[in-house]
C-alpha cells in the first residue's frame, strides 16, 4: 500500500495474519511505516525520497497509476526520482531510487 506522503506497509499473502511492516488504521495522520532515508555524507543533513517521514520544503511530485507510484524531489542540488510497486509475474515488491547531483559539488 502507498499513499500521497509514501510507503504504507507490505504483507505476504494475507494483509491480517502475515503483515512484514507495521500498519497504522488512521488515514487523517497518515502516518509513514516505509521510508528510503538519504543523508549528505559532509554535514550530515537527511531528507526522505517521499513526502514523509521527514517533511522539507521542497515541493514533490506524486504520482499514482496503476501497478506503481513515483515521487519526485528536488532537495539542495539533489533530484530523487522513487518508483514503487509490484512485479508483474511475481509476489515481489520493487523500490527504484535514482539520485541525480545537479550541484557542482561532488
Amino acid at each position: 500500500m502507498v499513499t500521497e506522503r509514501g510507503g504504507g506497509f507490505t504483507w505476504a499473502e494475507n494483509s491480517y495474519f502475515f503483515r512484514l511492516t507495521p500498519w497504522h488504521n488512521d488515514p487523517a495522520s497518515d502516518p509513514v511505516s516505509e521510508a528510503i532515508y538519504l543523508q549528505d555524507a559532509e554535514t550530515g543533513e537527511q531528507w526522505c525520497a517521499t513526502p514523509g517521514p521527514i517533511r522539507e520544503d521542497a515541493p514533490f511530485t506524486v504520482r499514482h497509476g496503476p501497478g506503481s507510484s513515483t515521487f519526485v524531489q528536488g532537495y539542495g542540488g539533489i533530484v530523487t526520482h522513487l518508483t514503487l510497486g509490484m512485479a508483474e509475474d511475481a509476489p515481489v515488491k520493487i523500490a527504484l531510487l535514482r539520485v541525480t547531483n545537479r550541484d557542482d559539488t561532488p
